[in-house]
């Protein structure tokens, strides 16, 4: 019995068939294995997916609301909800919680969680904190993955999961500003506009270095005018393209130059062209505070930046645009149009008071 055993186990067909099962045993352990990582990477994806929606939902509704807070735009009563929606890919993400600086309802405490924020600004600054987190199309918030329960935060009791995120903005004045207009004006002329043409429109005369004297206010947000310059200046802005159609980065502090009437078409080709192409338009301009001679040049420091929509310019004389107006300081250059208020896309905030609030504002994303 045993030799035939024996020659049984050494039949040349029996060892393929047991390396044969053992090749077949292998791939069903890893079709099912595979099987497996398929629906957790599945499971998983989703998860993350949805994490990335409700982050991306957090930022846009701090933003949106820092946005209006910083323009003074009913702050406190204006609800994201829409706008988080909207920025939501299934219309669905929940707005739990929206705080922040007065007039909005003060913050409670930070959670320490990784997927909370992470700082908490200072009692003096302006803020808005939004928090956000998953609704299910049944208006609850909470999800129920098969596999990967490890990617996010997990109720024990029931096995859901609620992907939650934190966003926080702060907004103030801002140093820094995207400038396409070789222009400057007076800080004088922002806190006291020389002349008006009829409602909100003021208008801004030229320029000249032997007008000194600022009259009407003796400062502005900390900023002494008395003896400051006054009036607009067209001025050579570092940096800047020939055309003056793309504009440059400018930041408080920058110093420009002073370009004599005369010699105003050299600043960028087509200057007068340039000007009455931005009439209607909201534009950034530099603001300085006094001039001073260097090298023969005279300079200015830019000190903050105004928004300022041109309705109307003077040039040589000429008159574009809407509403007309005469001055006699209008011999090269005047315009006439209203200071707005504005968020700068690329602004940076300062808090030092030595920067005016001029109505140019900036809005930081913080952790």
């Amino acid at each position: 019995m045993f030799r035939v055993i024996a020659k049984l186990r050494r039949h040349p067909s029996l060892e393929k068939e047991d390396g044969a099962a053992t090749i077949l045993f292998t791939i069903i352990v890893l079709m099912g294995v595979m099987a497996g990582l398929f629906a957790l990477v599945v499971d998983g994806g989703q998860l993350m997916l949805e994490r990335r929606v409700v982050q991306n939902v957090a930022d846009a509704s701090a933003l949106y609301l820092g946005q209006n807070c910083a323009l003074g735009q009913n702050c406190a009563t204006n609800d994201p909800i829409t706008y988080a929606q909207n920025n939501s890919p299934d219309l669905a993400t929940a707005i739990s919680e929206k705080c922040g600086s007065s007039p909005l309802p003060g913050c409670g405490p930070l959670s320490g969680n990784s997927k909370d924020c992470q700082t908490n600004p200072a009692p003096t600054s302006q803020f808005v904190r939004v928090r956000a987190e998953t609704e299910t199309v049944s208006g609850g918030t909470a999800l129920a993955p098969a596999f990967a329960g490890i990617f996010g935060d997990g109720n024990v009791s029931d096995g859901s999961w609620t992907m939650r995120a934190c966003s926080q903005v702060t907004w103030g004045k801002s140093t820094q500003a995207n400038v396409t207009l070789p222009l400057a004006i007076s800080v004088c002329n922002y806190a006291t506009p020389t002349g008006t043409t009829g409602g909100t429109n003021k208008l801004i005369p030229q320029y000249s270095p032997a007008n000194v004297s600022c009259t009407g206010s003796s400062s502005l947000d900390g900023l002494p005018l008395t003896g400051t310059d006054a009036g607009l200046a067209v001025v050579a802005i570092p940096n800047m393209d020939s055309t003056c159609t793309t504009g440059t980065r400018v930041n408080v502090g920058d110093v420009v130059d002073y370009v004599v009437p005369g010699s105003m078409s050299t600043v960028c080709a087509g200057l007068v062209t340039r000007l009455k192409a931005a009439i209607g338009q909201q534009s950034y301009i530099p603001v300085f505070s006094t001039s001073y001679v260097a090298g023969g040049t005279r300079k200015m420091q830019v000190v903050s930046f105004v928004r300022f929509k041109i309705m109307s310019l003077k040039y040589g004389g000429v008159l574009s645009g809407t509403p007309t107006f005469t001055s006699s300081a209008c011999a090269n250059l005047c315009i006439v149009g209203q200071f707005t208020k504005g968020v700068t896309p690329i602004g940076k905030i300062s808090t030092s008071s030595s920067v005016p609030a001029l109505g140019t504002m900036a809005v930081e994303l913080i952790p």
